[in-house]
């Protein structure tokens, strides 16, 4: 028994003539008088009485026909649902990006180059991404620490200008612009270097430029930070470019130079995920072409 003879009966049962659901379903007289013959056997009663050139259901058929008219209702329903389904899953997209709140642009991009996308930037920690992106849980990364990794596709989009920001009251650095290395003896505030949110690369910056940082306060918000900055006096190395969505009342803004100045930002995703996944992959090189093409140093 398969769908094509349940339609092909249900048909015949609401037209009660051969010829007429033949021509109906589009296939030869024969061939339907096959399948309906081949169904009553699997049944195994008579479905129709045969009155002449006529035919109708008998007591077996009138109950078969409720029931293959709700099979066929209930397949129908579950093939809808299940395209439903498909539709949802190709419009979401599952990432951990920097916000899109510091790139207008990029966001306004993606609304009309896709205006179905369901954009879910989900956070965890550093540890856990590269399992998350090798069994297709996220479509891909963005973030500052490197993965190391070899099954996993990756790129450098660029490097981030850094820069300190500390408070009205810091006596290091009143010109504009410093080194790293000024900040040593000072607490900072810092995003949490576990958390991809974060995945701040200060612990890596400040070796560079010689010392190791005491971080006396973490956050994966900016607006804690510099909160931190400007009432508990500690100092925090952020991009620069984020520097335009903080209000600088009572705070400085020092451009670093030298070592510790930069801070890189590298892409991560799963080529063999991404191909199943044409509309996240679409994605993907939306994100790169445009980290590619500005200059954030």
């Amino acid at each position: 028994m398969n769908t094509d003879q349940l339609r092909y009966f249900v048909t015949v049962a609401r037209m009660s003539h051969m010829s007429n659901a033949a021509e109906t379903l589009n296939i030869s007289e024969p061939a339907l008088i096959a399948n309906i013959r081949k169904l009553e056997h699997e049944v195994g009663v008579d479905l129709f009485d045969r009155v002449g050139r006529n035919i109708e259901l008998n007591d077996y058929g009138k109950y078969f026909q409720v029931v293959a008219e709700n099979m066929l209702s209930e397949l129908s329903s579950g093939v809808r649902h299940i395209q439903g389904m498909k539709r949802h899953e190709d419009c979401r997209l599952v990432v951990r990006t920097p916000s899109l709140s510091y790139f207008g642009e990029l966001r306004d991009e993606l609304h009309r180059m896709f205006p179905e996308l369901r954009y879910n930037n989900i956070d965890c920690r550093v540890n856990e991404m590269v399992p998350k992106l090798l069994a297709g849980d996220y479509d891909f990364c963005i973030i500052k620490k490197e993965l190391p990794d070899a099954a996993l596709d990756q790129k450098v989009l660029g490097t981030f200008k850094m820069a300190m920001i500390v408070s009205e009251d810091c006596d290091i650095d009143r010109t504009g612009s410093g080194l790293l290395s000024d900040f040593a003896d000072c607490d900072f505030a810092d995003f949490p270097s576990g958390m991809c949110s974060g995945a701040s690369e200060l612990g890596r910056a400040c070796k560079e430029a010689g010392f190791t940082p005491v971080v006396a306060y973490a956050s994966s918000r900016l607006d804690d930070l510099v909160y931190s900055v400007g009432t508990l006096n500690y100092v925090a190395w952020i991009p620069a470019h984020t520097i335009a969505k903080i209000d600088l009342k009572g705070i400085r803004v020092v451009n670093i130079e030298g070592p510790g100045s930069h801070s890189k930002l590298i892409m991560y995703w799963n080529s063999r995920v991404l191909e199943r996944r044409p509309m996240a992959s679409a994605v993907r090189d939306v994100f790169e072409q445009y980290f590619s093409s500005h200059d954030y140093a």
